[in-house]
C-alpha cells in the first residue's frame, strides 16, 4: 500500500546525516514534501531507523541550522526514502521554505 502523501518539490540540499549508535555521514536530498523525502547516500541505514538531518549547504548557514527527525521507510542501492516524525515542526516549515523557490516536481503536464 502506498503511503505516500503530499506534493513532492524537487531540493538541491546537502545534509549531515546523524544515527545511532555512532554513525555521522552526508546524504543530498533530491525531493521533499510536507511528509518525507528522498536522499541519496552512500550510508547504509536500515528500515526503521531514526535518523537526524542537519542542513550543509553554504548558502544556508546564515540561517539556523537545527536538526529534523526522521524515520527511514524505503531504501535502495543509491539512498532512503525518509518520514518525518513530526509533520508539523518548525523544522520541516524550515526544509519547505528551503524549496520554496523551486518548481514542483514531477513538473505539470496538461492543457492550460
Amino acid at each position: 500500500m502506498e503511503h505516500r502523501w503530499g506534493q513532492r518539490r524537487r531540493t538541491d540540499v546537502t545534509v549531515r546525516i546523524f544515527a545511532s549508535p555512532s554513525i555521522v555521514g552526508m546524504g543530498h536530498v533530491l525531493n521533499i514534501s510536507p511528509t518525507g523525502a528522498y536522499m541519496e547516500t552512500a550510508i547504509a541505514l536500515r528500515k526503521m531507523s531514526l535518523i537526524y538531518l542537519e542542513p550543509f549547504d553554504r548558502e544556508l548557514q546564515s540561517q539556523p541550522a537545527g536538526r529534523i527527525a526522521a524515520t527511514v521507510v524505503r531504501s535502495s542501492a543509491a539512498g532512503v526514502g525518509l518520514e518525518w516524525c513530526e509533520f508539523a515542526t518548525e523544522m520541516t516549515a524550515a526544509y519547505a521554505r528551503m524549496t520554496s523557490r523551486l518548481p514542483s516536481w514531477p513538473p505539470a503536464t496538461g492543457l492550460s
